[in-house]
Parts: structure tokens; C-alpha cells; sequence
């Protein structure tokens, strides 16, 4: 067991991630979600002997898998398929929709694509809620930015770089137009920051003056707040988490027109998305075009973010799920929950 705290025969919120998958931003999204109930009815396992103790024990709790991969395993363990809730970032191509997931009590997609995936493929719209999983205001808030602050770096980048990821990843990342823009960027004098693991070993291929960040996740506001632009070129995403983070901070956003972004009408809250077919030019033309009439965030702007990220917040997916948990009823939502931003909030 990963997360200590209340009585092992106490119905809880138990999730599931194996030990090879340690590491994963899931973990760290469960384990954040947990911090911020606030109560100690959250618990994490990574092994299938203590969920199988923890199903005998609390045949009332909600068994919340991190990843989809993992329900077959607590299925033929026993756990009943009407306990199990199943967290959801993003379709992928060569697996398909697992037939589990047209079981399971309740599926936990991050945006609303991927919900109008999983229900154009046949998952009952009864079993589908959004959870757009998700940040900490109280690291990442309007309420920190200063306004005298000076945002030092132009263009900011959130990803991880890795030449052994899986053979999608790299694709879907979209690493070779990352590197593309950060050269271009460089030639006009833009300073580029590339934060995230593993970029060092990328430095062959970027301009000297791009700064390669690789800090603890903590660290991640301070350079937000120092940043003009937050750029995401990924062609698909269940988030980005670092969206959702940016957006708090005060970034102008920038991003392809997947996951989270895609939520916001382009320009809408000063977040901007961009076709998956659009050229280095076009990618290049908006970034320039903002660069040269920057102005920070106005404060109705920042009160209007704060609004649309709350359901997106650790404190309200905890209660969320303690909400399914107490009730034991499942309120769905195929769109972004409880959203009332307008179109012509910019």
C-alpha cells in the first residue's frame, strides 16, 4: 500500500497502478487528488494482493484504476466490475476501445473528445463523466501572479524527451516541429525555455540559447511566472496537465486543437489553438504576432480562468469522487463540468 491512513475495513477511494508503472503522472494525479480530499479515504496500492485484501475487506469502495490497461487485472481478481471507476487521457489508434470499459461502473475521460470518443464507440453515455484532471491553484493561481513581475522568457515548453519512447510518442509529441520552432524562435532573438526531463541530450539538435530546464515539479510556477507564451505542439493529448497549470499562471497559450485546449473557442481566455495541419510559417506567424503586442493578463481575464479551470482543481475531483462514493451515485457529463465562460471573454 502506497498511501497510509484510515481503517482498512472503512469503504474508500482505492486506486490501482502497478509497480512497473511507478512514475507516471497518474500516480502523481491520484496522489494529488488524495492530498487534497482533505480525509484519509484515499489509498493507493501497487500491488494486486493488497487490492485483492482491500476488495474482501471494503466491498463498498470505489476501486478507481489509473489506467484502462489495469481493469482486466482487477476484473479477474474478483473486484466487481459496478466498483470500478476508470481514469481515461486519451484514445489510442492501434488498441482500440477495451471491451472492459463497456463494464466498469464509470469511465473518467480528461476532455470532452475523448468523452464523444468513448460514447461514438458505443460506451453508454450513463458511465461517462469528464474529470479533467488536473492542478493545484494554491501553487498555480491568479492570486500569486505579481504584477510588476517581469516575464523573462518568450516562449515556454512543457515535455519530456526521451529517443527510447514508444514509437507514437515521439509523433505525437510533435518533437522535430519543437525543434523546428525553437530554432526559427532563436533566429529572431526570442528566448525559448524547453522544460521537462531529458532534453539535455537533445542539445545537438537546439540553438545554444535555449534554456533546457529540467526542475522538480514545484519549481514548475516560478517559471511559468516568468513566461510570456506557453506553447503545446503535441497532436494529440488527454491534457496537458501543464495547460492547465499555464493557464492559472497567467501564460498566453498557444497550443494545437487537442485536450484541454480544445475546450476554449481559439482566443477565448487568451488561449489560442491551431489547426494539426499548420506549417512552421503559420505556427511562427501567431507566436511573433502575440510576442509584439504582449501585455500582461487583465485581471477580468485571470477571474474568468480561475472559473473555467475549478472543475479541474484537485480539491473538486476529490470531492467529486467522495461525492460517488457517499452517495453511491454517478453523475455523468460528456462537456467540460459546470463551464459558463463565454465565447467573448478575451
Amino acid at each position: 500500500m502506497v498511501n497510509e491512513g484510515g481503517s482498512q475495513h472503512e469503504a474508500g477511494i482505492i486506486g490501482y497502478l502497478p509497480e512497473s508503472s511507478s512514475g507516471w503522472i497518474l500516480q502523481y494525479l491520484f496522489d494529488d487528488i488524495s492530498s487534497a480530499s482533505g480525509n484519509k479515504r484515499f489509498r493507493r496500492f501497487s500491488s494486486l494482493i493488497d487490492i485483492f485484501k482491500a476488495g474482501i475487506a471494503c466491498r463498498n469502495s470505489i476501486f478507481y484504476a489509473l489506467h484502462y490497461f489495469v481493469v482486466d487485472d482487477l476484473v479477474e481478481l474478483g473486484i466487481p466490475v459496478d466498483s470500478i471507476y476508470v481514469f481515461y487521457t486519451h484514445s489510442r489508434i492501434n488498441t482500440g476501445i477495451p471491451a472492459s470499459l463497456y463494464r466498469v461502473r464509470a469511465v473518467l475521460p480528461m476532455n470532452s473528445t475523448e468523452a464523444a470518443m468513448l460514447l461514438l464507440a458505443g460506451v453508454s453515455p450513463n458511465k461517462i463523466r469528464v474529470f479533467p484532471a488536473g492542478y493545484n491553484p494554491n501553487l498555480f493561481g491568479s492570486d500569486l501572479l505579481e504584477e510588476d513581475a517581469s516575464r523573462d522568457i518568450d516562449i515556454m515548453i512543457a515535455c519530456r524527451f526521451s529517443r527510447q519512447v514508444e514509437e507514437a510518442y515521439a509523433p505525437r509529441k510533435n518533437y522535430d516541429q519543437i525543434v523546428q520552432l525553437a530554432n526559427e524562435l532563436s533566429a529572431r532573438s526570442k528566448t525559448v525555455a524547453i522544460v521537462g526531463p531529458g532534453w539535455k541530450h537533445a542539445y545537438d539538435l537546439l540553438p545554444r540559447s535555449t534554456l533546457l530546464l529540467e526542475p522538480r515539479h514545484e519549481e514548475y510556477a516560478k517559471i511559468y511566472r516568468r513566461s510570456k507564451i506557453f506553447l503545446t505542439l503535441s497532436r494529440q493529448e488527454g491534457g496537458p496537465v501543464s495547460w492547465l497549470e499555464a493557464m492559472a499562471s497567467g501564460c498566453i497559450t498557444v497550443s494545437s486543437a487537442t485536450g484541454f485546449p480544445a475546450e476554449l473557442v481559439s482566443g477565448q481566455l487568451d488561449s489560442y489553438t491551431m489547426p494539426l495541419r499548420s506549417t512552421r510559417d503559420e505556427w511562427m506567424d501567431i507566436l511573433i504576432r502575440l510576442l509584439d503586442q504582449y501585455k500582461p493578463l487583465s485581471k477580468n481575464v485571470m477571474n474568468s480562468r480561475s472559473s473555467f479551470l475549478q472543475p479541474a482543481t484537485f480539491k473538486n475531483l476529490a470531492s467529486f469522487l467522495t461525492g460517488c462514493l457517499n452517495n453511491q451515485e454517478f453523475e455523468p457529463c460528456l462537456e467540460w463540468p459546470g463551464s459558463s465562460v463565454t465565447h467573448n471573454q478575451t
